[in-house]
């Protein structure tokens, strides 16, 4: 019971903070102050606090009582910044002074109201209707003159008419913002005293619960040094009450006054020291979880940052806040992920300090945005975000603790039940030892036994190793011959076609895309010049391959042949005669089941006439004219026996156009398989590239090919040699 007592009264005490911290602005009202007026609505309660916040008349320059006939210099928000106003070339840091008007109307008259002033930056005096009523520090027209100083206070007078005018002279030579920071708050005096009250009472609350929860983690980590987490914890809370003491209410000024600057401070170094040792508090609970190389530079930055403070000119000091707030930010991010993760692997208590620590993180959002006067209608959340996370971190350490105890329970009771029973529990472990090592003996000699085979399997299998080794290097041997043989064939193929510097004197913008299957193709092109006219052919012979190589050379001799017989060019008769010439070498009839031969795409282009002969053999041609594709079809008929289809072969006359984008090509491109579905590209997909990239140079259309290839076939088998040929007329 004496763990947990402390613990039990800390969290009563920050209930009661809690209820009153969040209850003290249950009853204010709600209006807008516009253009120096403030407004109270007809139906103002009694024990209604409001905000008297919106556009407050301000004047630049002046200490004014009594607001004068002349109109404002602006018209400032309340709370806010007079960063906008004051900030210029000659002045870059918002420093000066000025006074702010308000007037109230809808009072009763000879009624008692009261005025509860906050902070202002960073220097204060109030009046209403040209009475004092009481300042924070004392403003000047200087740096010299001007004494900062933080101590909110509320003021009471009684009103003489239906109206009051109030006056608040404010400067600033210290800080990086000016102005009326916070709001003023207005009401029937009893209502606003009241407010002040639970204020003091409900931040005099949260600094004991802090006290007594950083006294007693201290206590703890005293009794068990061994163990951080306390201290880290213990020093943590301790801060948050030192930085209590300097913040809303400033109750430190109720001890002892404070210059403005040691305030500031004292403010902004606890902060910063807070982050340090509540980072240690989360890496000595999951040291596992948090990255060794952030731990160092999550809790170094803020000491390094405290210790430069300690040093900063006083204008300097408060704009350090600025960046360490964005840090807590990252900081507070990069915990919720540590014990996100914690939570995830079920360690003890993370989910619970997940939870408290979300909504812990969230009021600090909420207090660093109303602070920057981004959220004008919130409130300090700061100490009931502080509850729920320590109330959530004492159940972690009680579930901690009643592990601990059963734990210890668990082997309290088995350390009972081995001294009742040490000998029987020696006398049979020895029974145990005994058989086992019977067991042992018995293995042992098995496994010698099968140590031997293995011995004698081993040399078998080292027979066979080299046996296998010296195959291997007899077929790698063979197969550089067969490489070496095919590499020459390759060469010896390309010799005998046209070559390149002919073919691209010959044609314009030509593309070859010629990619076979493996190191020589049966694909193949051939072209010559006979009586001024050109013949171009693109043949795809069967099989690839060595067997589709030699049908390739058949092809190009024959074709030459062919050629050279024909007294007239004409494209049809041309593959007729090749045709009869590839049956008579492959010796081919109707007897025989050979079907060796070519599919031929055939051209004669004729560009005295401007007409190109087109015949194929199950090849096409496909023209490109004005982004329109026209193909025409070969007949389905081979270069090569073929029963009851020996027909001539259909003499395609074109009338060619500039610019015209020519393409002949065979199977093997679309044929291809891949893709997302394993099939095949397809025709129609390969036109649709074709007229995609018909427009690019060759060069660019080449490099189309290959990739679109590439991709497609991903890492499957190339299954056919490629070609493709294009040119421009």
């Amino acid at each position: 019971m004496f763990v947990f007592m402390p613990t039990k009264i800390s969290i009563s005490w920050l209930f009661f903070a809690l209820y009153f911290s969040v209850s003290v602005y249950s009853q204010t009202g709600s209006t807008t102050a516009k253009n120096g007026f403030y407004i109270l609505p007809p139906d103002a309660q009694q024990k209604n606090v409001y905000w008297l916040e919106g556009e407050w008349a301000f004047y630049k320059s002046s200490y004014l009582i009594e607001k004068p006939e002349k109109a404002p210099d602006a018209y400032l928000i309340a709370p806010g910044w007079w960063n906008d106003i004051m900030v210029s070339p000659e002045n870059p840091r918002a420093f000066g002074y000025g006074t702010f008007f308000v007037t109230i109307k809808g009072l009763q008259a000879n009624k008692s109201y009261a005025l509860k002033f906050n902070t202002a930056g960073c220097s204060m005096r109030a009046y209403v209707n040209g009475q004092f009523l009481g300042s924070q520090g004392s403003p000047g027209t200087s740096a010299q003159t001007t004494v900062p100083f933080y101590k909110p206070f509320v003021a009471s007078f009684t009103s003489q008419a239906d109206s009051a005018v109030v006056a608040v002279q404010v400067a600033n030579y210290t800080h990086r913002e000016g102005g009326m920071w916070y709001v003023t708050l207005f009401g029937e005096a009893e209502a606003v005293y009241k407010v002040e009250n639970r204020l003091i009472f409900a931040e005099s609350l949260l600094f004991g619960a802090f006290l007594i929860m950083a006294f007693y983690h201290l206590y703890l980590w005293w009794l068990r040094r061994r163990v951080r987490t306390p201290m880290y914890f213990g020093i943590f809370t301790l801060l948050l009450g030192t930085r209590i003491l300097f913040t809303g209410e400033f109750l430190i000024n109720t001890i002892i006054e404070v210059p403005w600057i040691w305030q500031v401070k004292a403010d902004y170094i606890s902060y910063f020291l807070t982050i340090s040792f509540f980072c240690g508090f989360i890496n000595s609970l999951y040291k596992q979880e948090y990255h060794r190389t952030v731990f160092p530079i999550s809790v170094a930055i803020p000491i390094l940052v405290s210790i430069l403070v300690l040093f900063l000119p006083e204008w300097q000091t408060t704009k350090v806040i600025t960046y360490m707030q964005i840090y807590t930010v990252i900081a507070g991010i990069y915990l919720i992920y540590v014990m996100g993760l914690a939570a995830i692997r079920n360690r003890d208590g993370a989910k619970l300090l997940v939870f408290g620590f979300v909504i812990f993180f969230l009021t600090i959002i909420n207090d660093v945005l109303y602070h920057q006067d981004i959220l004008k209608h919130s409130l300090n959340l700061f100490g009931a975000g502080l509850f729920t996370f320590v109330m959530m971190q004492a159940m972690a350490l009680s579930i901690r603790f009643n592990n601990s105890f059963a734990q210890t329970e668990n082997l309290t009771v088995e350390l009972n039940y081995i001294n009742r029973n040490l000998e029987k529990i020696v006398a049979d472990r020895t029974n145990a030892l005994t058989e086992a090592n019977s067991i042992l003996q018995e293995q042992n000699e098995e496994i010698s036994q099968q140590k031997e085979e293995l011995m004698v399997q081993r040399d078998e299998i080292e027979m066979q190793r080299d046996a296998a080794q010296f195959a291997h290097m007899q077929i790698v041997k063979q197969n550089q011959k067969i490489t070496d043989s095919i590499s020459y064939a390759s060469r010896i193929q390309a010799a005998v076609v046209p070559p390149n510097q002919l073919m691209h004197q010959l044609f314009t913008n030509l593309v070859i895309y010629n990619k076979p299957k493996d190191i020589i193709s049966g694909d193949f092109y051939w072209s010559k010049v006979i009586d001024g006219k050109i013949v171009l052919a693109v043949a795809d012979s069967t099989g690839h391959g060595v067997p589709g190589a030699f049908m390739s050379l058949l092809g190009i001799t024959m074709l030459a042949e062919s050629v050279n017989q024909m007294k007239e060019l004409k494209a049809g008769e041309l593959l007729g005669v090749l045709r009869n010439k590839i049956i008579e070498a492959l010796q081919q009839n109707n007897k025989t089941n050979m079907r060796d031969g070519m599919d031929v795409a055939l051209l004669v282009i004729d560009h005295n006439e401007k007409i190109i002969q087109f015949s194929g053999a199950h090849n096409s041609l496909i023209i490109i004219r004005n982004n329109e594709i026209l193909e025409f079809k070969g007949d389905a008929m081979p270069i090569g026996l073929m029963r009851n289809q020996m027909k001539r072969f259909t003499n395609h006359f074109i009338h060619y156009k500039e610019n015209d984008k020519i393409y002949m090509f065979t199977d093997g491109y679309y044929d291809q398989i891949g893709g997302e579905q394993n099939r095949k590209f397809m025709k129609k997909n390969f036109k649709s590239l074709l007229l995609s990239m018909h427009q690019l140079p060759a060069i660019q259309q080449v490099k189309t090919l290959e990739r679109t290839h590439l991709e497609w076939k991903e890492k499957n088998e190339q299954v056919d040699d490629v070609l493709v040929v294009g040119f421009s007329l």
